[in-house]
């Protein structure tokens, strides 16, 4: 339901966190990167054993664990685009890699044109 709620009104990156140091520094990236975020209409669920949670935004619901692992697979990371498909796989978090790959989009390229 979550994903599908989500359609045409954000991206979705799902990260599979996997100790309290990536965490850290994932949340200090995002952190210093809420513009970039905001101005590609991307959300960052966080996962790790037990738990999804938001990075930098307050969600009335999110995913159950057993979707966003199943989305998530074997992956480190799942780039979910506007119309809720998978669009893009990493198996390490490189947030420019990440924004370029967003950019690159048609969707993207097209909300770039109208600003």
């Amino acid at each position: 339901m979550f994903f599908t709620d989500m359609r045409w009104q954000n991206r979705t990156l799902l990260v599979r966190v996997d100790d309290d140091v990536e965490l850290k520094e994932l949340t200090e990236y995002l952190d210093y990167s809420v513009n970039e975020l905001t101005e590609r209409k991307l959300l960052v669920l966080g996962i790790d054993r037990k738990t999804v949670y938001p990075f930098g935004n307050s969600l009335s619901c999110l995913p159950s664990l057993a979707i966003v692992q199943r989305r998530l697979n074997s992956n480190k990371a799942v780039l979910i685009g506007l119309d809720g498909g998978t669009k893009e796989q990493y198996d390490v978090i490189d947030p420019v890699s990440i924004f370029s790959d967003i950019d690159s989009m048609p969707m993207r390229r097209r909300e770039r044109q109208d600003n």
